[in-house]
């Protein structure tokens, strides 16, 4: 449970300066005459109340909105700071007093807070400076002395601003604005109550701006004549004040696409599991299977009519694959049909390459154009071991990457990428720079693979080597891309391959025992794989768990990582590793007494510990299965092996897989067999662990999490459609950790059918509302209850600005607070709460509710 109250203020018991207490005992109910004196007074005690006054705690700080470092719409928002203690804000005042004063302006003083918080845009931001207590005069104008008090150095380090006085009574709030400025928030979240002190700033962010905001004291800043006012009214707008700068952070206020329902609503949500993402804007390609059969798929995926692809001889290489080979003839013609179909200001061709002859005679094509003269492009081996790049009817030596081929008979994986900038070429996942082509108006008819229709003088017409898994995209792709091609593709069958990304399996390197490297199949916990099933009996060592899959010749290193992890974790935890080290043992000596007393009872023998429980393993273990359930703790590496399962701005639902859960426990439990008799009773103590729930939940990697750190999320079992409907199967969040930053993982128990996202009460923030662009600011007032109730402030009022100065949108807080009691029934004027809670902007709310299907 969440509830929030807003209350006006939170007076400091004592203020902060120094105090004397006395103290005087007098005896009474006896003779006068016996005791002389009768009354005692004790020695004065002086006591000091201090609190912050030119550097706050890191810990006084308990969040900023909006959030440090965001980039959001954040243009209709008031930033505000919260704090601890509740009283900070009252601790000192912007007032000073006087010996004569009343008891109504005493009280009128406390209720003054000292501090302010100023909004500045990135023209306007003044420069944080630090300098010793004693010279904080410097060469600007104080808007008021501090008289030192008792534990003061001059030696103290302070952070100030120097702001010019124009820009500062443009920004700084009136004096009766402070208090409308402030209130504390009260928290009650699962029976805990906190309080936090809250201060507004008076300025909206200027839009499509970078904005800066100082929390400042303005203590003792105002003083009585007769009203109240600023020490610094008779500056010149170009004189210097400086102020003592508490804590600052910095935003950006950015198009509305990146407010919190804006980003929220363009997140990722395809596919709806973890896999890695289908090849965008591939248009062209040309592989091989191990039956000889040469396949050609177009730019929609689909497998071209073998009778309209020309076939060439299959081979298989030892350590690489099927390949497709060619002997420096004219035949045979390998094609693909037009894979630009227009103009290609980006493109990318890749393809693996294994020349006979690292320096041939002549220059040999790879991937060609019919003539690679008229200013379509293509991909060249050259006589120096290099490559040439035939790029806008440029001649061949414009771009060429040397040292490529460095060898004979050796696989070279080489991408081609052009942008709009520029190009560069990829070798085995390095890059390596070429120069800018001269021409642009590059496009690519069909593309001819290890031979050229029209073989120009000085240039061999077909490759003599092998080939495989040619590629050409309709953009630019990055060099991670272009790794993964290179990683995944060793099989070169993308029929077979899909059979297993389509299950979440992903390819890495794997490094053999032998010391060899290969391409492993590896997939994340959070990634059911139909086909995996429990082992029985299970391996006693990671290499048990390893899977082969004979038909393409690839490992699925999966459970086995799972496995090794597990004892890793383990041993990660002396308590626990060594808390199932003594349960072991203690359950062997019970295994002894047991065949002792059976087989030799008349002679003596130890017993075991009367507390020890066979059937139960220590809670130091049991914690630590626990919380691997929950996958706490767990490497993001193995959660997400590879980054494209989860792409920038994507949301993906997720189930934890218990065949993955299994092998993890297994390898964890394993610590400690010291004998075949332990490894036998491995089941028996897996089968202690207890039993998992069926767990479900959902992986974000957004601009909601980096920006929003308190982020709150709900699930429901029960799809809520409706906008007002409230949690009718409410499932409990069992986990919800940002396992890498900007990446949440959220988990429970059973099935969500609704996902909510939402700000945390405590971040509910302040603002106003404008109807469309460019029109007046406008307020929706609220009623008691804290719902709308339809009264409008049509235009909230604003400071006039001098002539020539920028926009600073900059609220007239004392103004509004009228506007707001004139629209008031009973008339009253707010107090800071209630300006507080007319001021709430919402919490701003994302809702994805998972279809049937």
């Amino acid at each position: 449970m969440r509830a929030v109250d807003f209350v006006a203020k939170r007076l400091s018991p004592l203020e902060a300066g120094e105090y004397v207490v006395t103290a005087r005992q007098t005896v009474s109910g006896v003779d006068p005459a016996a005791i002389s004196p009768t009354a005692f007074d004790a020695a004065p005690t002086h006591v000091v109340v201090t609190g912050p006054r030119t550097a706050l705690p890191p810990s006084a700080i308990v969040g900023v909105y909006p959030p440090s470092g965001s980039t959001a719409d954040h243009s209709t928002v008031l930033p505000h700071v919260r704090l601890t203690p509740a009283t900070l804000p009252w601790q000192r005042s912007a007032k000073v007093g006087h010996p004569g004063d009343d008891a109504a302006t005493r009280a009128e003083i406390r209720e003054t807070p000292w501090l302010a918080l100023l909004l500045f845009d990135a023209d306007e931001a003044p420069q944080l400076q630090t300098v010793r207590r004693a010279d904080l005069d410097g060469s600007t104008a104080l808007p008021t002395p501090l008289p030192p008090e008792i534990g003061d150095s001059e030696d103290d380090p302070v952070a100030v601003i120097d702001v010019p006085y124009g820009l500062l009574a443009a920004l700084l709030p009136d004096v009766g604005e402070l208090s409308l400025l402030t209130h504390v928030r009260e928290s009650l979240v699962d029976g805990t109550t906190t309080a936090a002190a809250v201060v507004l700033g008076n300025r909206l962010p200027p839009p499509g701006r970078t904005s800066t905001v100082h929390l400042v004291s303005v203590e003792h800043m105002a003083q009585r004549s007769p009203d109240w006012r600023y020490r610094t009214a008779d500056l010149d707008d170009a004189d210097l004040v400086r102020l003592v700068s508490l804590h600052h952070w910095s935003f950006s206020s950015a198009a509305t696409e990146r407010s919190f329902h804006g980003i929220a609503a363009a997140l990722d949500r395809d596919p709806l599991s973890l896999r890695l993402p289908t090849d965008r804007g591939l248009r062209g390609r040309l592989s091989c299977t191990p039956d000889g059969a040469v396949v050609h798929t177009d730019e929609l995926g689909e497998v071209v009519d073998p009778a309209r692809v020309p076939q060439a001889e299959v081979v298989h290489d030892d350590g690489f694959g099927p390949a497709i080979a060619l002997d420096g003839s004219r035949e045979p013609r390998l094609v693909i049909e037009r894979p630009l179909r227009s103009q290609a200001e980006s493109f990318t061709i890749t393809a693996w390459v294994k020349p006979r002859v690292a320096r041939p005679a002549q220059h040999r094509p790879i991937v060609a154009s019919l003539d690679p003269m008229t200013g379509q492009p293509g991909l060249w081996q050259d006589p120096d071991g290099g490559l040439f790049l035939v790029s806008g009817g440029e001649h061949l030596d414009r771009n060429r990457v040397a040292d490529v081929f460095v060898a004979d008979d050796t696989w070279v994986h080489v991408a081609w990428v052009r942008t709009a900038s520029g190009e560069h070429v990829v070798v085995d996942g390095e890059i390596r720079a070429t120069e800018r082509p001269l021409v642009r108006d590059t496009s690519l008819g069909d593309a001819w693979i290890g031979t050229v229709g029209v073989a120009p003088e000085g240039v061999d017409g077909t490759f003599d080597g092998l080939l495989a898994d040619v590629r050409i995209h309709g953009r630019a792709l990055d060099v991670a891309e272009v790794r993964r091609i290179r990683t995944a593709d060793r099989t070169h069958q993308p029929e077979r391959a899909g059979a297993f990304t389509s299950r979440g399996l992903v390819p890495v390197e794997h490094r053999l025992r032998q010391g060899r490297t290969a391409v492993t199949w590896l997939r994340s916990p959070l990634s059911i794989d139909p086909t995996a099933a429990l082992r029985r009996p299970a391996p006693i060592h990671a290499d048990g768990w390893l899977d082969l899959h004979a038909d393409i010749g690839m490992l699925d290193a999966t459970l086995a990582a799972a496995w090794e992890l597990g004892r890793q974790t383990m041993l990660s935890s002396s308590a626990a590793a060594a808390a199932l080290y003594r349960w072991r043992r203690a359950r062997r000596r019970l295994g002894h007494h047991a065949a002792h007393s059976a087989n030799a009872s008349h002679l003596p023998a130890g017993s075991p510990h009367p507390d020890f429980d066979p059937d139960h393993l220590p809670d130091e273990v049991q914690a630590l299965l626990t919380a691997v359930a929950r996958l706490d703790g767990l490497p993001a590496n193995y959660l997400i092996p590879d980054p494209d399962l989860l792409p920038p701005e994507s949301m993906r639902m997720v189930k934890v897989d218990p065949t993955w859960l299994d092998a993890l426990v297994h390898g964890a439990l394993s610590v400690g067999a010291q004998s075949s008799g332990d490894r036998l009773q491995q089941e028996e103590l897996v089968e202690m662990v207890r039993p998992v729930p069926e767990r479900w939940g959902f992986l974000l990697r957004s601009e909601l999490v980096s920006n929003w750190p308190e982020l709150v999320v709900a699930l429901d079992a029960e799809p809520l459609t409706a906008p007002g409907d409230g949690p009718v199967a409410p499932l409990d969040v069992v986990a919800q950790r940002e396992i890498v930053p900007g990446v949440l993982l959220v988990l429970c128990d059973g099935v969500p059918r609704t996902l909510t996202l939402h700000l945390a009460p405590e971040e509910i923030h302040c603002g106003v509302d404008t109807p469309d662009e460019g029109s007046a600011l406008r307020l929706l007032l609220r009623g008691a209850n804290g719902h709308l109730d339809g009264r409008v402030i049509d235009e909230v009022p604003l400071r006039e600005l001098p002539a020539g100065a920028s926009d600073r949108r900059v609220l007239r807080i004392g103004a509004l607070r009228q506007a707001i009691a004139d629209l008031n029934p009973t008339s009253v004027e707010p107090s800071p709460a209630d300006m507080a809670v007319q001021l709430i902007a919402g919490v701003p709310q994302a809702r994805f509710v998972v279809d049937d299907g």
